[in-house]
């Protein structure tokens, strides 16, 4: 046991080197996708891209303006709004200082009209007052700036701002919104003649402060036009601010954070505001899971209470409560382990890893009833290495097989082209080959420990003091009634075996013929119409919203952007050469056409709402004006300067990249969206002399949800075949071919669960869909090995013994991960919400198919034919043919040897029969045992 400790802490001190990683883009999305590889690439010319704020401003159809939000009054609020926005910190501090003075100079005026002083005094005290001021205002301004996590003074938008083009040139912020007609100027809107909705039709009025035209559709919401196609009406507006993305990065969070504030705090007369920053989808899903973290405390607890109440009772000897403790130790050591492991070869901490801790548990725990139940049914042998060794003999090879079956489906699931699924599914193999070997050492030390306690009869929670009214109880060889009777001492069973849990009533409706029949009509029924429901009503993909918390103020924003705006993404076209170092020569002719022919070609795509923005278009108007003038030289001109960020060149004035920008519909409908993508991809791949790369960040989210039907079937697939061939290895290849068959039918009817309970097929499904092959397998397996490894009796007799003595254990362990399950359905989070379901279906699923559908199966099975390798005739039979008495109960071998004194009187078939001779108070009855 020390040893153990010692390689699991050698192991652990890798976590010395733990890294973590949390971003979005490089864990969540498929990493040999086209839309991946051209994300790299415009990282590699354009860096990161700029965070991007939204805020859309919605008039109520109830309020003060009648759902129309073009009014010069709701225009003025609006104003007001982005003005708050965008005022730095200097300003707002001013604003408060100018209101104190205001209200220092009125009670001035107010004494100095009660009492007339000279004018000396006058001076005297507005010196005095001036001194005043200056002190509060300087405390007013820190005091601001700390409490809105600014530092010294920064301005909250014009310091983080992206400009419009070079920063070292400076430049207008990068903001979109229709308030640029008026120049952002509430004086300028309320002395305009003309009405709003007016300035806003006219094409040449809707653009920004840096020359770049808007579209209508971008920046108005639910627009209504007249029939001579004026505006007339509009209910929402919609902002957009850049950030700088190089920036210091806790000065952008912190803009960001105040940005979010001040934007929730808004109230106005008759509108509504909705906003988002870059930062807070991760905050939100980052709250969900900090709220829920408790709650996932409280599953655990659950679970480890359940293992103590199970494995002991109340009593000072037997209460099992440290051995109970002793199970948590062993997954903290194999989390210890893989963890450190995991560090030293340089796999990251993700906020996947954190589920290693619950699926340990549920692994760490099924195992563990199964090791102390087997245990506990050899408590009447009194040596505790031979009574471990025997237990291990018994039940090594059905945790060996869970274990490794278990370890496969996660090196399987490690093979998915998803980053964040990969580093969980290492981790988690890791984690589970590491519980299995420390249980097999560490717990199993400690079972022998708390043997040699408990036989001595001390207390668990004081084994320093031994219980006076403990008494050593005696197997009958050695009791008052047969003193005569040699044999050594041994220790009765202080409890029922586990296999008595289960009703014998139910055992023997596994083994009678209408009792099957029924079964196996209701599974056929519930498995095809899951089947059916998996096929038909599944739903695949997911949305932005599904990994937020309930009451998150991103629901509302994304449910009134889309209302009013609909879905639109941004698309950047990336222009490079056919090899990777190859420039671009401007003044080639098939790169021109090429140029040219590209924005011919995107001006006619369906789906493009904004006019694209070209720089090509630019250059080739100016090109006329100025024919000996280079590209470079345009671009540092005032004509070229807004394009200054669109196109890189090399020393040599050759084009390395270059990019159009174009905003674009998107549908709702995933299998449409992609549709649409790949339409632009075919216009984009159409050229020679340059090469086009189409990229938004959709296109990402589009990917995965075009391969997660693929994955999905390719891990499971993968999985089961795992499975099947390592099982062969431990039972008979028809057997384990049943408990592969078994298995899949568990995930087939949990995808139709899915489809019930509306829960998508998606990554996170996709993950629980690996978790749950593993667990399927500890459902199923036991039963079976228990099954094969009986040595005698008919299938119903080796079913039944199967059944009585691991379907308690295997009970036990799926119960702790339903309550544990149960308990996460209070989150308030989607995610867990998710979580719930999926281990509500993979537990309930898991047990009626291993501990009712699969017992039936062997038996039937079985029993059509001699494929399963049976062995021998009934006990009864057998020992009728070497002339023994008939017998009434087919007990375990190991214990009846140990108990009694034994005969061999024959043989059937290499099978030892044995006759034991034992006497009750009540009667005499012949037992035998093989």
């Amino acid at each position: 046991m020390g040893l153990t400790v010692l390689v699991c802490g050698v192991a652990g001190s890798g976590m010395a080197l733990l890294t973590t990683e949390d971003d979005y883009d490089a864990l969540w999305f498929p990493e040999n996708s086209r839309a991946f590889q051209d994300k790299l690439l415009q990282d590699k010319f354009w860096g990161l891209r700029n965070r991007t704020q939204l805020v859309v401003a919605v008039a109520s159809p109830e309020g003060r303006f009648g759902g129309n939000i073009l009014q010069r009054e709701a225009l003025a609020q609006v104003m007001g709004a982005h003005a708050a926005l965008t005022v730095s910190c200097f300003v707002v501090c001013c604003l408060l200082s100018l209101l104190v003075v205001v209200i220092i100079l009125f009670c001035c005026c107010c004494l100095l009209s009660l009492f007339v002083v000279l004018l000396f005094v006058v001076v005297i005290l507005l010196v005095l007052l001036l001194f005043v001021v200056v002190i509060v205002v300087h405390y007013l301004y820190v005091l601001f700036c700390t409490l809105s996590d600014w530092k010294d003074g920064v301005p909250l938008w014009q310091a983080v701002c992206a400009r419009a083009w070079a920063a070292e040139d400076g430049g207008p912020c990068l903001q979109f919104s229709a308030l640029a007609i008026w120049n952002y100027s509430s004086k300028a809107l309320l002395s305009d003649l003309l009405e709003p909705a007016v300035r806003m039709s006219d094409p040449d009025q809707l653009v920004t402060e840096f020359g770049v035209p808007m579209s209508v559709t971008t920046t108005l919401g639910s627009p209504v036009y007249s029939k001579g196609g004026t505006i007339i009406k509009a209910q929402a507006l919609q902002f957009v601010y850049s950030v700088d993305n190089s920036r210091d990065e806790s000065q952008i969070l912190d803009f960001e954070k105040a940005f979010i504030g001040i934007c929730r705090d808004m109230v106005m007369d008759g509108i509504s505001v909705y906003c988002m920053a870059e930062r807070s989808y991760r905050d939100e899903s980052d709250r969900a899971v900090a709220d829920d973290q408790s709650i996932v405390m409280y599953a655990m607890i659950i679970m480890i209470c359940y293992c103590c109440s199970v494995l002991g009772r109340c009593h000072p000897v037997h209460s099992k409560m440290l051995l109970g403790f002793t199970i948590v130790v062993t997954v903290g050591l194999a989390l210890l382990f893989a963890f450190g492991v995991t560090s030293f070869i340089g796999l990251p901490y993700t906020v996947l890893s954190s589920m290693c801790i619950f699926i340990l548990l549920g692994v760490g725990i099924d195992d563990a009833f199964i090791i102390a139940d087997a245990h506990q049914r050899f408590s009447y042998v009194a040596d505790p290495a031979e009574r471990l060794g025997r237990t291990l003999a018994e039940i090594g090879g059905s945790i060996t097989l869970t274990s490794v079956t278990d370890f496969a489906a996660f090196v399987i699931g490690a093979s998915v082209d998803l980053p964040a699924v990969r580093y969980f599914c290492i981790t988690a193999g890791i984690a589970v080959l590491a519980v299995f070997a420390i249980q097999a050492i560490f717990f199993c030390g400690a079972l022998i420990l708390d043997g040699r306690r408990e036989a001595s009869g001390r207390i668990e929670l004081l084994p320093c003091l031994k219980y006076d009214r403990f008494s050593r109880p005696v197997s009958p060889t050695s009791s008052p009634e047969n003193p005569g009777q040699k044999g050594e001492q041994t220790l009765q069973p202080l409890r029922k075996a586990p296999r008595q849990c289960f009703c014998d009533a139910y055992v023997r409706s596994l083994t009678r013929r209408p009792s099957q029949i029924v079964i196996l009509v209701f599974f056929l029924a519930v498995g095809s119409y899951l089947t059916y429901a998996g096929q038909v009503f599944l739903k695949k993909g997911a949305k932005w919203s599904d990994y937020l918390p309930l009451d998150s103020y991103l629901l509302p924003f994304y449910e009134e952007r889309e209302s009013h705006f609909g879905d639109t993404a941004f698309v950047n076209l990336i222009v490079t050469g056919r090899e990777a170092s190859q420039g671009l020569l401007i003044g080639d002719a098939s790169v021109a056409a090429d140029l040219t022919n590209l924005e011919a070609s995107i001006g006619l795509y369906p789906q493009l709402r904004s006019p694209l923005s070209s720089w090509w278009q630019a250059y080739s108007s100016w090109k006329q004006l100025h024919p000996q003038d280079s590209l470079s030289q345009w671009l540092a001109s005032s004509a070229g300067t807004r394009f200054r960020e669109d196109v890189v060149l090399n020393g040599e004035g050759a084009i390395l990249a270059a990019r159009f920008s174009a905003q674009v519909d998107w549908p709702s409908d995933a299998d449409e969206a992609i549709e649409k993508m790949d339409a632009l991809r075919q216009i984009t791949d159409a050229f020679g002399a340059v090469s086009v790369s189409p990229f938004s960040p959709n296109f990402l989210w589009l990917e995965r949800y075009r391969i997660v039907d693929q994955l999905t079937l390719q891990v499971i697939l993968s999985a089961l075949t795992g499975v099947l061939l390592i099982s062969m290895f431990f039972v008979p290849p028809a057997v384990a071919l049943l408990v592969t068959v078994v298995v899949g039918l568990i995930n087939l009817n949990i995808l139709g669960v899915m489809a019930l309970w509306d829960v998508s097929l998606n990554v996170s499904s996709l993950i629980f869909l690996v978790l749950a092959i593993g667990f399927s397998v500890d459902y199923s397996a036991h039963i079976a090995e228990g099954f094969v490894h009986y040595p005698v009796g008919t299938p119903a007799e080796r079913v039944s013994h199967s059944v009585r003595n691991l379907g308690g254990s295997v009970l036990n362990g799926g119960f702790s991960t339903f309550l544990a399950s149960v308990v996460l359905s209070a989150s308030n989070s989607a995610p867990f919400i998710v979580m719930f379901k999926m281990f509500f279906a993979m537990v309930v699923l898991g047990l009626s198919y291993g501990l009712i559908l699969l017992p039936v199966l062997l038996v039937t099975s079985a029993e059509l034919g001699d494929w399963l390798k049976l062995s021998g005739p009934r006990p009864s039979e057998a020992l009728q043919k070497v002339g023994g008495p008939p017998i009434e109960h087919v007990d375990d071998v190991s214990k009846c040897a140990d108990a009694c004194p034994c005969q061999v009187v024959g043989h059937a078939q290499d099978i030892a029969i044995v006759t034991i001779a034992a006497k009750d108070q009540d009667d005499t009855k012949s037992r035998v045992s093989f």
